[in-house]
């Protein structure tokens, strides 16, 4: 089977990972625009992630730190939540990464490389091509509105974003800070002794007066997971609701399996299609909890 992925960022690396973890005979193809810039943006990560790299490449959390890739996290710390005292959502005895994205994906990409892994094709895809078995495109946002909805409630759709000495922040836990916009999530990387900031908000209902660089999105579900017997979507251009609590990471390596369940013949495009559904309902109820009941704000 001869599988493509468009697009060499975050979304297009886990994808091509969960296929190879799960062991399917097929040739992998990436797609990529070398003419494209780069988004350099810092992310947080469940778990889930760095086990996925470990499992398949044998590249554990300890190799990526050392090669100042990645620094620990090992939870969250909520400021502003729930009655107002500060507390630490942790993992339990495990880590997940904070990471700058480019750095990380370069990394990745050249160790898939080095072992022949994969090919690549530097190419701006504008029709997909016929000779694929099957398609998965993770090529970023898309412009078009007829195949998306929208989100079941209003959440935000901006970020500020800034650097800044890590200071008295916890530096192996995600700042996740509740304002009066919205929230305040906050990056620390330890061998800068930096922490990224977003100060994320709605710009229907607010305009902060912040120093940064500001990022806009619309927040938008894709309709189905799996578009045709070919052509199936991961990533931005699947879904982009909020970063809000690094579940868009964790919901592309959940979709990435529902795409492998129906290349082994698992399960249909209908089956896949319904628990995709599912999975960001939940995806949504979870954020929308996290509003309604967990600022000190009123963010309703």
């Amino acid at each position: 089977m001869k599988i493509g992925i468009v697009g060499t960022g975050t979304s297009g690396i886990l994808t091509a990972l969960q296929i190879l973890k799960r062991n399917i005979n097929c040739q992998l193809t990436f797609f990529y625009d070398s003419s494209s810039p780069h988004l350099h943006v810092g992310e947080s990560s469940t778990q889930h992630v760095q086990h996925l790299i470990y499992e398949v490449l044998g590249i554990s959390i300890h190799n990526l730190f050392d090669l100042n890739i990645c620094s620990y996290k090992r939870g969250v710390n909520f400021i502003d939540w729930g009655n107002g005292s500060d507390f630490i959502h942790d993992l339990g005895n495990d880590f997940g990464i904070h990471f700058d994205t480019v750095k990380l994906n370069q990394f990745i990409q050249k160790t898939i490389k080095e072992r022949n892994i994969a090919t690549y094709i530097d190419k701006r895809i504008v029709d997909y091509p016929q000779e694929y078995d099957f398609i998965i495109d993770c090529s970023g946002w898309s412009s078009s509105d007829d195949e998306y909805d929208e989100p079941i409630f209003e959440t935000v759709n901006s970020a500020i974003t800034f650097r800044a000495e890590i200071g008295n922040n916890n530096p192996l836990c995600t700042l996740h800070k509740a304002t009066e916009d919205g929230w305040m999530f906050g990056l620390p990387f330890i061998r800068e002794q930096e922490i990224h900031y977003g100060y994320l908000y709605n710009s229907k209902f607010s305009n902060p007066d912040l120093n940064g660089k500001k990022i806009s999105w619309k927040p938008k579900v894709c309709k189905k997971l799996i578009q045709n017997d070919t052509l199936a979507y991961n990533g931005n251009k699947l879904f982009f609701i909020e970063p809000l609590p690094a579940l868009s990471l964790f919901y592309y390596i959940v979709c990435a399996n529902l795409l492998v369940d129906y290349l082994e013949g698992k399960k249909k495009i209908l089956d896949v299609n319904q628990q995709y559904h599912t999975e960001m309902w939940t995806y949504q109820i979870s954020l929308a909890f996290h509003y309604q009941y967990g600022s000190v704000y009123d963010t309703t």
